[in-house]
């Protein structure tokens, strides 16, 4: 009988609590009847972003001198929510006195939150005698910047060569939560120091919104002038946009862009002292650059062969080379008897591009051979002059008769007439 007086004693101060205004302390301090909700401003991560979930914690204490029952939980507003499946309420049952108990809950802010503090509400309800009180938490919302990355920039060709045309590629990555509006990439093309045009489009591309962490790629056609010089160019890129508050946001970087193309050599070789098999002269052999671009540095070598010797140094350095333009090497040679025409040349072509990238080649230049009459009939030779020659052989004619044949003529006239003399006397 006396325990049921206590209990009506208790539920009558509690009403009269209940019904009077909430009371906060300044540690966010609510004191429900019997029971004190407390929340030490925790909630984790701090402060929360628009899009993402967040933890929330608040305890209770029952402050009175019996066991109470009492089931506190959210019962979420715009712009929180709890996730179906998740339970918004904590029973807890006969909480003994300065007993104190812990409640989290798993919230999520909508993607659309306004930033600063949003309420959270927390009710109390007490079963036994059927009252709810309901306690309001600040809750602050704060939009981090939305940020962009550049994942890629790729070029294909890797090197583009003057005249032609290139893709460029820029994907980028959205780091944000949220939607981003406005998106806007801009290349850099048309300054005089970028030998670039766009082509089948303009320098900009315009996405109107990109999903959260959304990957979007970018491609451009491009053309390099065709009196684009060889080398590397910096790329400007430019991105804006806008989150869903309206901030704008920019980002400026740089990329690369190479213009270039592998040279190309030929050889070829002439003389105008050796023209056939035994000769020995000099050997020109010219370098001619066909390629777009110029050739840095170059040194050629001959390589030996059985069809002539090298006389002179086999390596010879020649230096740049522009495009469209040659240079010569000189050797000299002792071509063999028995080379047959053409005698070929084999040299080795080491050389960089201007962007020092290294490049060995082996080419041949050939020679053509004549004969003699045909070196003469070419204007290759001359006739040669053997008037001197003639005059030599002659003396040494008339020597061998003076010395030889007058004197056996003089011999046989003598005998054979002193007999003819002897005859008739």
């Amino acid at each position: 009988m006396e325990s049921n007086a206590t209990k009506i004693i208790f539920a009558i101060l509690a009403a009269v609590v209940l019904f009077s205004p909430a009371a906060y302390a300044a540690s966010n301090e609510l004191t429900i009847g019997n029971i004190v909700l407390r929340n030490e401003s925790y909630y984790t991560p701090f402060p929360v972003e628009p899009g993402s979930y967040f933890d929330f914690f608040a305890s209770i204490k029952n402050i009175g001198r019996n066991p109470t029952t009492v089931s506190c939980g959210i019962d979420p507003k715009f712009p929180f929510s709890i996730d179906a499946g998740q339970e918004n309420y904590r029973t807890f049952t006969d909480l003994a006195d300065a007993k104190e108990a812990i409640m989290k809950f798993h919230i999520r802010v909508d993607d659309s939150a306004v930033e600063g503090d949003n309420n959270l509400d927390i009710t109390c309800v007490y079963p036994d005698i059927g009252q709810t009180n309901t306690a309001q938490y600040k809750i602050a919302v704060q939009a981090k910047a939305s940020t962009v990355n550049i994942e890629s920039v790729s070029v294909f060709p890797l090197q583009i060569q003057p005249g032609q045309k290139g893709i460029v590629t820029v994907r980028v990555k959205s780091a944000s939560p949220n939607y981003l509006r406005d998106f806007k990439i801009n290349l850099g093309i048309g300054a005089d120091t970028m030998p670039f045009a766009v082509v089948n489009g303009t320098n900009e591309r315009l996405v109107s919104q990109i999903d959260p962490f959304e990957s979007v790629a970018f491609s451009f056609e491009l053309m390099a002038y065709p009196s684009a010089a060889a080398g590397v160019y910096k790329l400007p890129l430019t991105i804006t946009y806008s989150d869903k508050l309206g901030r704008a946001y920019s980002i400026s970087q740089f990329s690369g862009l190479v213009v270039g193309s592998t040279p190309k050599l030929e050889v070829a070789a002439e003389s105008t002292t050796i023209s056939r098999a035994g000769s020995t002269g000099k050997v020109l052999v010219r370098i001619m650059n066909r390629g777009l671009t110029s050739v840095k540095t170059l040194q050629v070598k001959l390589l030996p062969s059985k069809d002539y010797v090298i006389l002179s140094s086999a390596s010879q350095y020649i230096g740049a080379i522009n495009a469209d333009d040659f240079e010569t090497a000189e050797f000299r040679v002792h071509v063999s008897e028995n080379a047959t025409s053409p005698v070929s040349f084999s040299t080795v072509l080491e050389y960089t591009d201007t962007s020092n990238a290294a490049y060995t080649q082996v080419a041949a230049a050939t020679l053509p051979l004549f004969t003699q009459v045909e070196a003469i009939q070419y204007g290759l030779e001359t006739i040669p002059d053997n008037t001197l020659t003639y005059i030599i052989l002659l003396l040494v004619v008339l020597y061998l008769v003076y010395k030889f044949v007058l004197p056996a003529i003089s011999g046989f006239y003598s005998e054979y007439f002193g007999k003819q003399k002897g005859k008739k006397d």
